[in-house]
Parts: C-alpha cells; structure tokens; sequence
C-alpha cells in the first residue's frame, strides 16, 4: 500500500470506496480541506443548516480528516432547473467555489446562491441564464452590496461573470425587473 503526505485534498468526490480513507500514522499528514470547504464523501449523513454547502453536523470532522465535507458531489459547473406554469429553464454557474443554496424567487424577481470558497482568497462565477426567464436591466449584489459584473448575451441566453473579494460564504442575489416575460 502506497501512502502520501504534506498535500491539499478539497473539491473531489469520494464515491463507492471500500475505505475512504487510510491514515499511515503520525508521518502521513495530508490536509483534507482548504479552511473552507472539503470533499464530497458519499457515506457522510450531516446536514447543512445554513445553505453553503458545506456540512456543519457531527460527526466532524468526516473520516477524522475532513473538517467541512460537501453535501453535493463537487463540480465547477452545477446546473439548476426552474419550472413555472410547466416551461423548464436550466440556469449554470461554473465557478471555482462551492455554489450551494441555488434559489428563484418570482414575486421579487431574482435568481440568488450562495458561493463558498477559502476566506481572504479571490473567487469567481459565470451564471448563464435563459432569456426567457430573465433578461433587462441587472442589479447584482453580493451580501446585499452591489457589485459589478461583466454581461455577455446572444439570441438566447444572458451570461453574467463577477468576482468575490475576501472569500467565505458570499450571498448572490441577480435582480431583474424583467424577470420572466408577462403571462397571459
């Protein structure tokens, strides 16, 4: 059996393992998380109480390693799907935090998630939404601050790309007066 030490394990999924993980002794010092987030472990059971997506239930840390374990399997492009009256629209992030908390609200007219990545690092996100479901004027604010961002469109969709400075948890909140077109 091979072993490994002084490295940084976060963002993988660990799936279908016989044995997750195999701690070689004092020598065989890995760090499991980036101060942030983790690894998807497929046989944690905690919860995520605040919608970062990351698991703050016991037993932590997961595997004796993993302080801030994925409730998702991770990935830089994550897809979430919005149904009303029957139409589905699929709105991507692809970014290189953990996007977790992924939600829609029609009456106030905004798309929000939340992103989580290692505190005081720069972070970044590119959510690109079908036109028919949003599309005007934008405000986007991140913890409830406007920010800027860099819009691209073509016939269809509406890409919007921004950065998060002092990394942790940010707040995404895209807010469009145009938001869905009038229903008859």
């Amino acid at each position: 059996i091979g072993s490994s030490s002084s490295n940084s394990i976060y963002n993988n999924n660990f799936v279908n393992n016989a044995e997750q993980v195999l701690l070689q002794g004092p020598l065989d010092v890995n760090i499991w998380d980036n101060g942030a987030e983790g690894n998807y472990w497929d046989d944690y059971r905690g919860k995520d109480s605040n919608g970062d997506g990351i698991g703050d239930t016991w037993p932590l840390p997961h595997q004796g390693v993993d302080n801030y374990p994925l409730i998702e399997p991770w990935s830089p492009l994550r897809a979430f799907n919005v149904t009303l009256r029957g139409v589905t629209y699929r709105v991507t992030t692809l970014s290189d935090s953990t996007i977790a908390g992924f939600r829609f609200r029609y009456p106030a007219k905004q798309i929000g998630f939340n992103a989580t990545g290692p505190y005081g690092t720069v972070g970044f996100c590119n959510v690109t939404v079908p036109k028919g479901l949003i599309g005007g004027e934008f405000t986007v604010l991140i913890d409830e601050a406007p920010t800027d961002y860099t819009l691209t469109q073509n016939a269809t969709h509406t890409s919007l790309y921004l950065t998060f400075s002092y990394h942790s948890t940010r707040h995404v909140k895209i807010l469009s007066p145009e938001l869905l077109p009038v229903l008859i």
